[in-house]
C-alpha cells in the first residue's frame, strides 16, 4: 500500500478512537455497482466561487469523492493528512486515472475554504452544490448524504464502485489498486 492508503487508514483509526464527534451511519456498501442517474450536467461551485459544469470536473476514469462538512473533526484530520501527503497531488491531479474531490454544501463552503486554504491540494479540489450536499449526492445517485464523511469511488460510467459511510473502514486498498 503506498503512502496515500496508509494516510487514509491512519485517518480512519484516529476518527474511530479519538474523534468521536463525527456523525456516523451504517456502512451502505450494498450501493457498490449501483448506476447513478445521468445528472452530471449539474453545476458545482469551485474554490474560486465560480460555477462549473460537473462534466468539466469529472474528466478522469475514476473519482474518489469525500462528502464532508465543516464541523466534522475527522474531515479536518483527513484534510490535514491529504494536504501533507506528497503523493496525493500527483495521483489525484486529474492527469492520470483518478481525481479527488471534496463535496460540500453551499452553506458551509466559504468557511470550509477559509479553514483548509484555497491554495492547498484539498482547497483546490473542494466543490459545493448551491442546493446543498444532498443535491450533490444526487449527481452520484445518492439522494441522501446522511453522514460525513462519506467516501465513494465512482467510475466514468457513473457506477459507484465502493462506498464507506462515517467511521467505516475506508477502502484504501481499492484506491491504491486503481489510482496508483
Amino acid at each position: 500500500m503506498f503512502k496515500l492508503g496508509w494516510t487514509l487508514a491512519i485517518s480512519v483509526t484516529v476518527c474511530s478512537t479519538v474523534l468521536l464527534s463525527c456523525r456516523q451511519r451504517e456502512n451502505n456498501s450494498s450501493m457498490a455497482g449501483a448506476l447513478t442517474p445521468d445528472t452530471t450536467d449539474e453545476n458545482v461551485i469551485n474554490s474560486e466561487g465560480t460555477e462549473a459544469d460537473f462534466k468539466s470536473v469529472f474528466t478522469t476514469e475514476y473519482m474518489v469523492v469525500v462528502f464532508a462538512s465543516r464541523g466534522c473533526q475527522f474531515c479536518t484530520k483527513f484534510v490535514d493528512n491529504m494536504n501533507k501527503n506528497s503523493d496525493a497531488p500527483k495521483i489525484f491531479s486529474g492527469t492520470g486515472k483518478c481525481k479527488f474531490m471534496m463535496a460540500l454544501s453551499g452553506s458551509s463552503f466559504e468557511g470550509w475554504i477559509e479553514s483548509v486554504g484555497k491554495e492547498t491540494f484539498v482547497g483546490k479540489n473542494s466543490y459545493a452544490h448551491k442546493k446543498g450536499i444532498n443535491a450533490f449526492g444526487k449527481i452520484f445517485g445518492m439522494p441522501n448524504v446522511a453522514a460525513t464523511p462519506t467516501f465513494i469511488l465512482v467510475n466514468s460510467k457513473r457506477e459507484i464502485l465502493k462506498k464507506s459511510v462515517g467511521e467505516s473502514k475506508v477502502f484504501a486498498d481499492e484506491i491504491d489498486a486503481i489510482c496508483k
